[in-house]
């Protein structure tokens, strides 16, 4: 029994047998007994670990083969510590053995994985108690998987810290980990750019020293641990040999070793240069060293507005802000992963501070107020902006982009159920492996826009108010804390504006107008806008969307007119391409000054003399205001070259297209209309039919469209033509036109534009 018994004993002879180990200079010993063979066993770990490596792109893969490999490999270390001549094929000697190490393989991992739910300790435990398994396999052909575990086990007693105080002292990982993580840290709070350089120098160091030692660890733990290594080095003698043995001789002189053949240096030197081109490949691509981004704005095909490539970094947030709020900023690369842990307050409030410092108009004011120091709010608190928020329509500034306008850009224009793909694991990070953090923006694959992350890492907040609006707004996407079934690109919930979670951020928009196609009419003076106005160009103009038939919609939809209604197939790729709906005389003509203002045009309409709309007594979308009834004075400035709605006349000529058809564009009503019997209740994206003779689309159906005369001189009634997706075959056609007050809207009324000589 050693000197003091119990812990103290205990410990002491921990302590003992690991400072003797070093000591003895292991390291150095066994690189020395090594002579020759380093080579081989450099290069059947190598290969080892390489072919492990490439299994691993298969699930099965590892399970499959890991047996026979670590068979072979543990047979070929064996024949090395024996001194035997040892072929490189050893290495695939365990396949010819399959059943056996199979079993060993399987049985040996279910066992220390099953010690591993207790926890990590005996986990480690259990590896060491069966590490000797494979070696006894390769000594014994006879044994059973069961029985080579068993004896691992018995061999290991008394020795498992011996075994574990040797292998820490070969292994610098976690030493180095620890140092590079202290660096790393000064480092960021020097905020010095070539950190990815340093850590990327100490990240090489320590994977090519643990390459060159490992074979060392290897044939060491062996030779120290596994007692029957000199199992057939001594060859039989007879017995005069055995009496000549007694006697004592003179050392024979050692015979020189034959130097390697040019074949196996370049084995080696291949092998070695592959493990570390490697750990390069795995450093820069694997871990990403270089890894640097920085967020940028995408210009949405089709639509009107360009939106951030990815969420709001913690790096770009804290450099308009000057504060983090996130939870998880002290992670690796955290300045790269998104921000989190801000409320919807707290998201507008740096779109407007992101806007100045950027030389743009703000978009959000509180009573009237763009200047977030006259807004009396704190970020990052338990509170909430007082007053009334606004959006500056006409501003180029940054905000939050509505429920649509997030979704429609979350499709990219694909049809994936996540967002660039059906397989969620390529394109975000959620519940299954995200790992319990947050991770740096753009990893996974961008979808069709070249927008990342629109699935998952985290929500997203939206401007829209939500349903049950009590502070609410909605927000998208899902998040790291969310399973699949909540990362689809429709994925949308809401909570009170004022919430701030460490699953929820932000990703700015911008507005950006471009010039409808329009199409000049043959032999007249004016063009005609080929489509409807959309949703998604309303939208950008007048900032909000009142259309009823839009995606947020759907339950709306579906309660209205019950199974008879094909709105969900409809709207499921967004509503933005869609007509716009439920506007009012009114509004539209407050949309033509307002896109003749942000086009550099001349407004056409004159309301008590004024031509810009927030001049104007009134407010858009109310459903209840008339400016006739204000008896406000509206005019026309026949000399302006700006957008308006066409007259009767005008919209009738363009709907024949040049063509004696009885609907727009063929006498086959299903050809060129959205109507009664094909449309399924619901509007349908713009163009989708055939156009008519001027290439003008839906002339008629899908939705009703404002004309700009009144229907008699002095009436608030104004005239529409072409109706919609809920009218009879026999109202369709090229003739047809209704009225009613210019203050109505209705779910099947929207308008198209006109330009040129005006002629009511």
């Amino acid at each position: 029994m050693i000197e003091g018994e119990g812990k103290e004993g205990f410990f002491k002879k921990l302590v003992l047998d690991v400072t003797g180990v070093v000591k003895e200079r292991i390291i150095g010993k066994y690189f020395s007994e090594m002579k020759g063979c380093y080579g081989k066993a450099f290069a059947l770990l190598a290969v080892y670990f390489l072919i492990l490596a490439a299994s691993a792109i298969t699930i099965v893969g590892p399970l499959i083969i890991a047996g026979p490999m670590t068979l072979g490999l543990s047979r070929g270390f064996l024949e090395l510590a024996r001194k035997k001549k040892t072929p490189f094929s050893v290495l695939f000697s365990g396949f010819r053995d399959f059943k056996r190490s199979f079993c060993t393989f399987l049985l040996v991992a279910l066992k220390t994985v099953l010690w591993s739910l207790l926890f990590v300790v005996p986990g480690i435990i259990a590896a060491i108690r069966y590490s000797l398994s494979f070696f006894v396999l390769a000594d014994n052909p006879d044994i059973k998987a069961r029985d080579a575990i068993e004896k691992s086990k018995q061999m290991m007693k008394g020795k498992k810290w011996k075994f574990f105080g040797v292998s820490v002292c070969f292994t610098t990982f976690y030493g180095w980990f620890i140092l590079s993580s202290v660096i790393l840290k000064a480092l960021e709070n020097l905020n010095l750019d070539f950190i990815e350089i340093i850590y990327l120098v100490l990240g090489i160091f320590e994977a090519v020293y643990s390459v060159l030692v490992s074979p060392v660890l290897f044939y060491a733990l062996i030779k120290m641990f596994y007692p029957d290594v000199f199992n057939g080095m001594q060859e039989e003698t007879s017995e005069e040999n055995a009496a000549e043995e007694s006697v004592k001789k003179e050392p024979e002189p050692k015979k020189e070793r034959k130097p390697l053949s040019k074949k196996a240096k370049k084995i080696i030197a291949g092998s070695f240069l592959a493990v570390i081109l490697a750990v390069l490949i795995y450093l820069v691509f694997g871990l990403k060293i270089f890894y640097t981004y920085k967020p940028k704005m995408v210009k949405i095909p089709g639509q009107h507005y360009e939106m951030m490539s990815s969420e709001v970094t913690q790096e770009l947030y804290e450099s308009v802000t000057g504060i983090n709020p996130s939870f998880f900023s002290e992670e690796f690369k955290a300045k790269y992963r998104p921000v989190e842990s801000v409320s919807w307050y707290d998201a507008i409030y740096f779109c407007n501070l992101l806007s100045k410092s950027e030389g743009l108009e703000p978009v959000y004011a509180v009573n009237g107020k763009k200047s977030v120091s006259q807004w009396n709010y704190k970020p990052h608190r338990e509170n909430e902006i007082e007053g009334k928020i606004t959006q500056d329509l006409s501003a180029d500034g940054y905000r939050l982009p509505t429920v649509e306008e997030w979704q429609y850009a979350a499709k990219g224009g694909e049809d994936y159920e996540y967002a660039g793909s059906d397989n969620i694991d390529k394109v975000a990070w959620y519940e299954d492996n995200r790992g319990y953090t947050t991770h740096p923006a753009a990893q996974k694959k961008a979808n069709g826009y070249g927008l990342y992350d629109m699935s998952g890492n985290v929500w997203e907040w939206c401007w829209d108010v939500g349903l049950d609006y009590s502070g609410k707004r909605y927000f998208c996407g899902g998040s790291l804390s969310d399973y699949a079934d909540d990362c689809g690109v429709g994925s949308r919930d809401n909570c009170s504006a004022y919430d701030r979670l460490i699953c929820l951020g932000f990703r700015p928009v911008r507005t950006v107008i471009t010039a409808p196609k329009m199409v000049k009419i043959p032999e007249r003076e004016y063009e005609m806008m080929t489509t409807e106005v959309t949703q998604g160009l309303y939208c950008a103009v007048m900032g909000e969307n009142p259309s009823f038939y839009q995606t947020k919609n759907i339950d709306a939809i579906n309660k209205k007119y019950s199974s008879d209604c094909d709105a969900e197939d409809v709207l499921k790729n967004g509503s933005l391409n869609n007509p716009v709906d439920k506007v009012s005389w009114y509004d539209a003509i407050c949309f033509c000054n307002r896109l003749s203002i942000k086009t550099g045009l001349t407004p056409v309409y004159v309301v008590d003399g004024e031509t810009d709309p927030d001049l104007w007594d009134y407010t858009p979308h109310t459903g209840d205001q008339s400016l006739y009834e204000y008896e406000c004075e509206i005019s026309v400035d026949s000399g302006a070259d700006g957008y308006r709605l066409p007259s009767y006349e005008e919209w009738n000529y363009a709907a024949k297209g040049g063509q004696d058809y009885k609907y727009a564009g063929s006498d086959d009503i299903e050809e060129v209309c959205w109507y009664k019997d094909n449309a399924g209740n619901t509007t349908h994206p713009v163009g989708q039919k055939k156009p008519n003779g001027y290439g003008l689309y839906d002339m008629g159906g899908n939705v009703s469209e404002w004309c700009g005369d009144s229907y008699k001189l002095g009436n608030d009634s104004r005239i529409y033509c072409g109706n919609d997706w809920g009218s009879s075959v026999g109202n369709c056609t090229v003739t047809n036109g209704m009225y009613c007050e210019a203050s109505n809207y209705y779910i099947n009324t929207g308008f198209r534009l006109a330009r040129g000589v005006i002629k009511m």
